[in-house]
């Protein structure tokens, strides 16, 4: 969280990625959000979720992101790194206004996007590298 990267916990169905993400929410007071991906998700979709985010400081789990399309995901690591920009640019302010992909929003600080993923699956795409440096992965193996 120091180096204002989100998380990418990855490894087999049942560890805990998308609990463990919801508990470190909890225990810092910070809204979660849980969003199931699959190859139905749309841009419009992100943005309109990346926006609510913005404007609230909540974080949004990402669960099974590397269902989404290549064509999307794309997009996504675009805005991605605009969150990530901003987030490094913050200097003892708790938020500021801002545009992203063209929309008016308050930036909050306490932002947090964190991808849940099930490497391995038939249907499960690998991310792209300009999308990997928004977040800091994590391997999860076995419940504790």
């Amino acid at each position: 969280m120091a180096l204002r990267l989100g998380a990418a916990p990855a490894g087999p169905a049942g560890t805990g990625k998308t609990e463990s993400t919801k508990d470190l929410a909890k225990g810092l007071a910070i809204y979660c959000i849980v969003f199931n991906c699959g190859p139905t998700v749309e841009t419009k979709m992100i943005i309109t979720l990346c926006c609510g985010l913005l404007n609230q400081g909540a974080w949004a789990c990402l669960d099974e992101f590397n269902r989404i399309r290549l064509d999307v995901l794309s997009v996504v690591a675009e805005m991605m790194s605009e969150i990530k920009d901003k987030r490094l640019k913050f200097t003892g302010l708790s938020s500021f206004n801002n545009t992203f992909q063209g929309i008016d929003v308050k930036y909050m600080q306490s932002v947090g996007v964190y991808i849940t993923m099930n490497p391995g699956y038939a249907g499960r795409n690998d991310l792209p590298d300009n999308l990997q440096v928004s977040f800091r992965p994590v391997a999860m193996m076995v419940p504790d």
